[in-house]
This record gives C-alpha cells, sequence and structure tokens, in this order.
C-alpha cells in the first residue's frame, strides 16, 4: 500500500469527473489507506477502505475478481510436539527441587514437494546447475 499522497480523477459514464483522495492527512484514521476521499458533483464524502473493498468483492464477477485476487494453494503438514523445559530451583521454591514443564507446540510445515520445487527455482533463478541421481 502507498503512504503517500494520491490523487486520481475517474471519468464517469456520464461526462462527469469523480476525483479520488487517499492519505491527504497524517491523522491515525486516515493514514495509510484507511480513509478515501471522495468529491464528486461538488460534495465531498469520507469512506474507509475496507466498506469499498467488500463492495468491490461482492459485485465483482468471478473471472475479475480471480485476476485481482490470485489464489495459490500449498500442501502444508501439521506437526505437533511436546516440548519439555526442566530445571533445578535454586533460588525459588526450595533449594534443589527439580522442576518440569510440559508444554504443546503445534506448528505447520510445508510439504517436501514444495520444499523442493522452491529450491529448484531458487537455483535456476541463480543460473546455478543441478543434477538430480
Amino acid at each position: 500500500m502507498r503512504n503517500e499522497y494520491q490523487r486520481i480523477r475517474i471519468p464517469t459514464l456520464s461526462s462527469g469527473l469523480l476525483e479520488v483522495e487517499t492519505n491527504y492527512s497524517a491523522s491515525k484514521r486516515i493514514r495509510d489507506g484507511r480513509v478515501m476521499r471522495f468529491h464528486f458533483g461538488g460534495k465531498t464524502m469520507e469512506i474507509k477502505t475496507e466498506i469499498l473493498l467488500a463492495l468491490f468483492l461482492n459485485i465483482g464477477d468471478p473471472l475479475i475478481l480471480e485476476k485481482a485476487l490470485p489464489r495459490r494453494i500449498t500442501k502444508v503438514r501439521r506437526v505437533e510436539k511436546q516440548l519439555v523445559f526442566s530445571w533445578i530451583a535454586s533460588l525459588d521454591y526450595r533449594k534443589g527441587d527439580k522442576i518440569t514443564i510440559t508444554a504443546p507446540y503445534v506448528t505447520t510445515v510445508l510439504d517436501d514437494e514444495e520444499l523442493m520445487e522452491k529450491a529448484v527455482k531458487n537455483s535456476l533463478k541463480a543460473g546455478k546447475s543441478f543434477k538430480i541421481k
């Protein structure tokens, strides 16, 4: 997202112009494109960007939405582990007490095929050659 001020003039079907301004103030409410200001026919309106995006997603046909919001399917594996931490107390509790904490750890890892594909693409981009045995 652009952070600098922008003013865009959009021609309408009735030969008018709709002017759109973004980042027109340093206010926290407006900066970073959170609010857009529209000028049309002598009137000025401010609309939140998230409302405009929801509107565009609801009225767009599937082909336009697919071009605007490309999808990428990635295979991942869920990895669950139990982490065990243990140490011997020196000050708190009673000196010499053994303290053990067990905590679940859940993460996702890219599938091996995805990792290999990315490695091959990166090495080809870098101009490296490789052999598969």
